[in-house]
């Protein structure tokens, strides 16, 4: 998923650069596995600088987290930091594992507790070596396998990065060049880690990939999908199979600052996110759901098969109620690797009931009429359209044997960030009836509104009291005549979206219904649509208003 390319001083630029940022999006989904709640060991990354967790530690202490202080000298908890010219100097990633591996010596409670790890950048890697590499190295003393629960890795460089050919040169960066050395890509460090999550490991791996950098794209782990750059670590290189995989868009430093990762860090290691929390705001708008990728590893019946995408959602999250949300199909002869990216198929649009900070997504994924596999995407918070969500992924065994299938989606159409939305009101003030529908009867008019987001307008019929020529209505939301205005719509959209509006003119004189020649159908951009309208549709005219707040 991520890559990039080169270029000499635009690179130490750019790696100046990487202390700021912006930006939100994310990838993989499944479901969090962790033993229990342990203390927490911050872990930077290139050059051991703690001070990239000063954002992030209060705010995790602040929802009961216990975030480990290695200097209580200073005001505040502080990470741990780690230092690569300590003698001999120009330490590489085993020597900085061994130094880490010291000081939590000096703060451990037992020589047994178990801890947790939150790791930026390089300190991912320190952290898989001790994990994964600690048993065959005879200065790592502990079996780190089995003290460390959760590995949440922010911007590792696991399928290392093309800064670090610039990193390695001792000319420029001294005592860290040899831990630069390892993180060029294919080097015999990072293979000798490999690119999966270990068996009976639960490590999380958060990638960046903001706007702006959108355009230097490259695939760096392998799966055919090429994506941004955060500035330090192509969006992709900390992605390992079988991990919890999710891009954001935020540069290398926002990865530790932005309340979405912030967020995501505090539910994997079992709290309430400090953000989006469960009694804090829900999420508002619709859901739409958007195909991005689908590999299909086996082949179940001879020539082109037709693939059908049944897409339900659990709209207030709980994997306990699904509502069918449509259908998608696609035809192929597996095995194949379709990328659509952002030019998808899409479902239709379902309204959210804003009571819940979190949806779950279920696609069940058929050949013809056989289901092949079910893919499930849990606690869904962000939006692709709103927040920047690039896609949630799944994986599962093809029943055939033949490997694991991927699917990738993007969800659309709603926001948990309240200054998002809007509160939107659509009142139907006021209609003259031009025309009679009725020459021999004095029938009822009748009114069919529909109004709302464009694919899921909300609909009622409107009933007036008398028919006839030059005759003005005013209507409460179920009836006319008492003098109250039609509130025909109201709801929280997202600012981004479209409000759609139309209205019908109908005279029933007992024996049939005459549509009138008056419809009216009109769209807004949410963000614009506030105002007081007037519309003359030939037989009918109407007024209505558009609050936004």
């Amino acid at each position: 998923m991520k890559k990039v390319s080169n270029r000499g001083l635009v690179i130490i630029l750019i790696l100046i650069g990487s202390l700021f940022s912006i930006g939100v999006f994310v990838t993989t989904n499944s479901a969090f596995g962790h033993e229990g709640k342990y203390r927490v060991i911050m872990i930077p990354g290139w050059h051991g600088d703690g001070g990239i967790f000063k954002v992030m530690i209060p705010i995790l202490e602040s929802q009961g987290i216990n975030v480990v202080d290695f200097d209580p000298s200073k005001p505040g908890t502080q990470a741990l930091y780690h230092d690569a010219s300590v003698p001999p100097g120009n330490l590489d990633i085993p020597a900085l594992a061994n130094q880490v591996e010291e000081k939590i010596h000096q703060i451990q409670s037992s020589p047994n507790e178990k801890f947790d790890i939150v790791a930026h950048s390089m300190g991912g890697l320190i952290a898989r070596y001790l994990i994964e590499k600690g048993p065959e190295d005879p200065n790592i003393d502990d079996n780190w396998a089995q003290r460390i629960d959760d590995l949440i890795m922010l911007g590792t460089p696991n399928h290392g990065t093309w800064e670090a050919y610039v990193g390695r040169l001792s000319i420029f960066f001294g005592d860290w060049a040899a831990s630069a050395a390892q993180m060029v890509p294919g080097s015999s460090f990072l293979n000798s880690l490999g690119y999966s999550e270990p068996a009976g490991e639960d490590y999380t791996c958060v990638g960046g990939s903001p706007w702006y950098l959108d355009w230097f794209k490259a695939d760096y782990n392998g799966d055919g999908v090429k994506v941004g750059f955060d500035g330090v670590v192509p969006g992709d290189s900390p992605f390992l199979t079988g991990c919890n995989n999710f891009l954001f868009d935020a540069h290398h430093g926002e990865l530790a600052t932005k309340p979405q990762i912030i967020d995501l860090v505090a539910e994997t290691l079992g709290y309430v996110a400090p953000n989006d929390g469960e009694d804090q705001i829900p999420l508002y708008g619709s859901i739409s759901v958007r195909l991005e990728y689908f590999k299909m590893t086996g082949d179940h019946e001879w020539g082109t098969e037709e693939y059908y995408f049944d897409v339900y959602v659990d709209l207030d999250g709980g994997n306990d109620g699904y509502t069918y949300l449509g259908t998608l199909n696609y035809n192929a002869d597996g095995p194949f690797t379709k990328n659509w990216g952002n030019s998808g198929p899409s479902t239709g649009q379902l309204i959210l009931p804003g009571t819940s900070p979190r949806m779950d997504i279920r696609i069940d994924v058929r050949e013809d009429n056989d289901l092949i596999n079910v893919f499930y995407f849990h606690d869904i918070m962000l939006s692709e359209d709103v927040d920047g969500v690039d896609y949630y992924e799944d994986i599962a065994a093809d029943p055939s044997g033949s490997g694991t299938n991927v699917l990738r989606i993007s969800a659309n159409g709603f926001t948990f960030d309240i200054s998002q939305t809007y509160d939107v009101r659509v009142v139907f003030k006021q209609a003259r009836i031009d025309n009679d529908g009725d020459f021999w009867n004095k029938g009822e008019n009748y009114f069919k509104t529909w109004a709302g987001p464009q694919g899921k307008e909300i609909h009622y019929n409107h009933w007036a009291q008398w028919s006839g020529e030059d005759v003005y209505y005013i209507y409460d939301t179920y009836g006319p005549g008492s003098g109250y205005d039609a509130l025909i719509y109201v709801g929280r959209m997202v600012k981004t979206g479209t409000l759609h509006i139309r209205i019908e003119t109908w005279d029933d004189d007992g024996i049939g219904d005459d549509h009138l020649n008056a419809d009216l159908d009109v769209t807004f951009a949410v963000s614009s649509a506030a105002g007081s309208y007037y519309w003359d549709r030939g037989d009918a005219a109407y007024w209505l208003e558009i609050r936004i707040s």
